[in-house]
């Protein structure tokens, strides 16, 4: 699971290892395919990169809160999937 994104806007986030949750976490967003925007993906991206939400903010061109949106609007798709899969087990 994500960890919280309601960090102060210059805090770093902390990068994901190399490791099984690395990789669930890419198989995920796989599985969410068009589930994200381009917006969502990108950061969702630049945060498991590991990079402060100023940072994500300036690449793509926003405001930090729009980061943190797009973060919140992933962390519930992430919820809502892990939820439906559970379902069908």
């Amino acid at each position: 699971m994500l960890a919280r994104a309601t960090r102060s806007p210059g805090r770093r986030a902390r990068a994901v290892g190399d490791g099984d949750l690395h990789e669930e976490l890419q198989s995920l967003v796989l599985c969410l395919g068009t589930g994200l925007s381009s917006l969502e993906a990108d950061a969702l991206r630049l945060y498991l990169e590991g990079s402060s939400y100023e940072d994500m903010a300036e690449r793509l061109e926003c405001d930090t809160k729009t980061i943190d949106n797009a973060l919140q609007r992933v962390k519930r798709k992430i919820i809502t999937h892990q939820k439906a899969r559970e379902v069908t087990l």
